[in-house]
């Protein structure tokens, strides 16, 4: 695992970048003209005003001078009455409107225009602190509501190539190594909003404790689109994409935090990290690179991060590879009551491998809480839980997808023995990774990102470690609030949302 840590001189580009895309938000949207344009609306209003009134006179004038011709020649006596006048002075203002705001509706078109348009609004509006803290405020309302406007904004600034070349220069060591294989997963210090605990303690939420107000006051709200733009540059530059399972899900964001007024059980999820090691959602498809949608296949990348951590909860690491390493320990575990030589023992476990390589398993994605049926929202395709992902069999690179409360193990029939021990077989070796597994402790700020197929995570129920009591008590709230961020890959013909 590879730990980066960002100073200010690290974190000072990842705000100069979510700016941008403020800005480039504000310049292309409609949406805050009345914002940043307020003066010029009113100047276009009294235009427009002037037009109507220029096109009703040429009109009137038209019909006081040749109403009675034109009476005569389209044979209708009322033009040449002492209502024609108005009646031409209306047309010509409708006339006049149509046609300029034909060519108004036509100027923006061109990337010209709209490169003078944000020029405009960099070098006039956002200039003027004011006026610039209303835009922000009004941008990160309105992400909130609709986070894709993030995501396309960033790709229409930077694109894959240009948002890996712009995040600091740790941070894109970090992701060569997660992408090249040389590690799992990486611990991002420093590199998301941290100006966090002044928010709520100026709301005055540390005094009453009030769990929804903190919820939706500042664990939902704050920070929330400036750290969604620097998880879509992170997984832009890992050539994913930052969005929910469903490709127009509006969970582009999944919330953890511990309520410890719901159950631990097997039936759902609650709403904090899981205690078993998982991978994130693993009940979709293999990833493919062939197909031209990624809808519907499993994230490759998953990114955590911290907006609370005061009791110090950590998160706990495990690769395929300490799994597949423990493999052998776990099959001679669950034969050791015969008597087999070292060959038959490694026949058993080329045998178990292959088995967990080649069977197609049903995984769902959870159970309906109201009739205990299974449920996904997409369908599902059966596909092994184990997989050679460099196609190499001399060196293998294994991917992992897993979740053992997600697997319908009625599928299996009572002659599966030995398709049954094969599970067992992985089950008991990722109980005997569990003593290689790294622990992260992440802090306000920090991130831990990892490669989804070949590493999972999961979380213990344990105290605090490490932390003083006053800080425990002082602290709010006392447990821990995390994001997690789903990486898909990105479709060869991807859905364009527009801006």
């Amino acid at each position: 695992m590879r730990t980066v840590k960002l100073g200010w001189a690290g974190r000072r580009p990842l705000d100069r970048k979510a700016e941008a895309i403020y800005a480039r938000l504000v310049a292309r949207s409609s949406k805050f003209e009345h914002l940043i344009n307020a003066r010029e609306n009113l100047t276009i209003n009294l235009l427009s005003a002037v037009r109507l009134g220029a096109g009703f006179a040429v009109g009137a004038g038209v019909g006081f001078v040749y109403g009675d011709a034109l009476a005569e020649l389209f044979g209708v006596a009322f033009l040449g009455s002492e209502f024609g006048p108005l009646a031409f002075g209306a047309l010509g203002a409708v006339i006049v409107s149509v046609v300029v705001s034909l060519l108004f509706g036509l100027l923006p078109r061109p990337p010209l225009f709209q490169q003078m348009a944000e020029l405009f609004v960099f070098n006039t509006k956002w200039t003027n602190p004011r006026r610039r803290k209303e835009m922000v405020r009004a941008v990160l309302n309105w992400l909130q509501r609709q986070p894709e406007m993030t995501f396309e904004a960033t790709k229409y600034l930077y694109g894959t190539d240009r948002s890996f070349a712009l995040l600091p220069k740790k941070v894109r060591a970090g992701l060569t190594d997660l992408m090249e294989g040389t590690t799992r997963a990486v611990v991002l210090r420093n590199a998301f909003e941290r100006k966090l605990k002044s928010e709520y303690l100026a709301n005055g939420l540390a005094s009453n404790r009030d769990l929804d107000a903190y919820r939706e006051r500042y664990f939902l709200q704050s920070r929330g689109a400036r750290n969604g733009i620097r998880a879509s540059l992170l997984m832009d530059a890992l050539t994913c994409e930052l969005r929910d399972e469903i490709k127009t899900g509006p969970n582009w964001r999944r919330q953890r935090y511990t309520d410890e007024g719901v159950q631990m059980t097997t039936i759902r999820d609650n709403a904090d990290v899981t205690l078993r090691y998982r991978t994130g959602a693993p009940h979709y498809r293999w990833p493919n690179p062939n197909d031209e949608k990624s809808d519907g296949e499993t994230a490759p990348y998953l990114l955590y991060t911290a907006i609370e951590n005061p009791s110090a909860i950590g998160l706990f690491v495990i690769t395929v590879d300490q799994i597949i390493a423990r493999m052998p320990e776990a099959v001679a575990w669950q034969l050791e009551d015969e008597d087999l030589s070292e060959e038959e023992l490694e026949a058993e476990l080329d045998s178990v491998l292959c088995l967990l390589e080649e069977n197609e398993i049903e995984m769902y994605g959870k159970w309906d809480e109201k009739t205990l049926r299974q449920r996904s929202e997409v369908a599902l395709v059966p596909q092994p839980v184990l997989k050679n992902l460099s196609g190499d069999p001399d060196n293998p690179d294994w991917g992992l997808r897993w979740d053992p409360n997600r697997i319908d193990w009625s599928q299996f029939q009572a002659n599966d023995g030995a398709i049954r021990r094969a599970f067992a077989a992985l089950l008991k070796a990722v109980d005997l990774a569990e003593e290689d597994a790294e622990v992260v402790r992440l802090a306000r700020g920090d991130g831990l990102i990892i490669d989804n197929l070949r590493a999972m995570v999961r979380r213990r129920e344990l105290g605090a470690e490490g932390v003083s009591y006053f800080r425990q008590v002082a602290d709010y709230p006392e447990t821990w609030w995390l994001n997690v961020y789903y990486g898909f890959r990105k479709s060869k013909k991807p859905d364009f949302l527009g801006i």
